[in-house]
């Protein structure tokens, strides 16, 4: 567990976020994603047999037409109207197949973009030290919701330090710009932090 005044090294992990929400969250978007790809998948096998069929439909139609040319009576006019009602009722089953193609990728393309964001979210568990440096820990406890952009902590690196100080007015006038100072800070008292006066 880390806690603030300690030194970290790049890649030390300091926070480690409860997975279980995530862990669902990543399970739902397997999940919907595994439907919107059994719908693409059955999307294109019906489109195959609305395919087949339309063709067949469409050859009894034919059919139909070219024995109706040659003997218009009413049996043959009953049949011809028939396989064009068969053959139009075939055609726009085909057609709304074709439409909802669309629909069903865009769905899958989306799914699996929410099942990749899910799985690097439940990756990314153990927020790590992206530098070294002593920590100082943000106000969060243990078992408290944080969303994005929440400080939970910062790393402090050596390099660059300022640190402000009150003097006590009967030392002001032993302090001059420019003089060397040393620092001691409370979390690390054998620690001395070498620095400049600036102002």
């Amino acid at each position: 567990k880390a806690v603030s005044g300690a030194t970290v090294t790049v890649g030390d992990t300091i926070i480690v976020l409860d997975a279980a929400s995530l862990r669902a969250s990543y399970e739902k978007a397997a999940s919907d994603y595994s439907l919107a790809k059994a719908s693409v998948s059955q999307n294109y096998t019906d489109t195959l047999a609305a395919l087949r069929d339309e063709n067949a439909k469409k050859l009894i139609r034919d059919h139909a037409q070219e024995t109706y040319n040659g003997d218009t009576s009413p049996e043959n006019k009953e049949s011809l109207r028939t396989a064009e009602t068969n053959y139009q009722t075939a055609f726009s089953n085909l057609e709304t197949l074709k439409a909802k193609k669309d629909g069903v990728s865009k769905s899958l393309s989306y799914y699996g973009a929410s099942l990749s964001s899910s799985w690097q979210n439940l990756n990314n568990t153990n927020i790590k030290a992206p530098t070294s440096g002593g920590l100082a820990m943000g106000n969060i406890k243990e078992g408290q919701q944080v969303t994005a952009g929440s400080k939970l902590f910062q790393i402090v690196t050596e390099k660059n330090l300022e640190f402000l100080a009150e003097v006590d007015e009967s030392d002001i006038s032993q302090i001059k710009i420019g003089q060397l100072a040393e620092v001691n800070l409370n979390s690390n008292k054998n620690k001395k932090y070498k620095g400049v006066v600036k102002e």
